[in-house]
């Protein structure tokens, strides 16, 4: 299959979810069940993925404890 370059798909991203499932960090794994996308640019990709995964856990975490730490500001 030919590689792209560019954005990603909404299939070569859920393969990519798929292979992270499957193999975990072993990005050649992912690399040949993708089959379009080089190791680089899974790196890449998985990089900016676990970097946003992150910050919306944080904004999720923070959302949750709100309400709390409003209560105990008003107490």
């Amino acid at each position: 299959m030919q590689q792209n370059d560019g954005r990603w798909t909404e299939a070569e991203h859920k393969r990519f979810i798929e292979g992270l499932k499957l193999f975990g960090k072993d990005w050649r794994l992912i690399e040949e069940h993708i089959s379009t996308r080089t190791c680089s640019q899974i790196r890449s990709h998985a990089q900016k993925y676990f970097l946003r995964f992150d910050k919306l856990k944080e904004e999720s975490m923070q959302s949750i404890q709100a309400p709390e730490e409003l209560r105990l500001a008003h107490s």
